[in-house]
């Protein structure tokens, strides 16, 4: 089956979306690369969301971005404990 291509023109690009892709094959090598990498941001992102909530629940102020997360300068040995614990 041909895939039915349709192009999107917005003001800074144009996107290429294809439909009708379901019947193409599995890439086992793309698979088995994509799985590691995945699969620690992941667990990076669930160790930020319990950070998160538990500065929260102690009323410290956080922010963060990836692995880099933010407090103010008072708090920022206990979030340090938070991050371990």
């Amino acid at each position: 089956m041909d895939s039915q291509k349709n192009v999107i023109k917005t003001v800074i690009q144009s996107i290429t979306v294809a439909e009708g892709l379901d019947s193409q094959p599995v890439n086992k090598q793309k698979q088995n690369s994509a799985f590691p990498p995945n699969y620690v941001h992941s667990i990076d992102s669930t160790h930020m969301m319990l950070t998160a909530v538990e500065s929260g629940t102690e009323g410290i102020v956080f922010a963060g971005v990836h692995d880099s997360y933010w407090t103010h300068a008072k708090d920022v040995d206990r979030m340090g404990q938070i991050l371990r614990s």
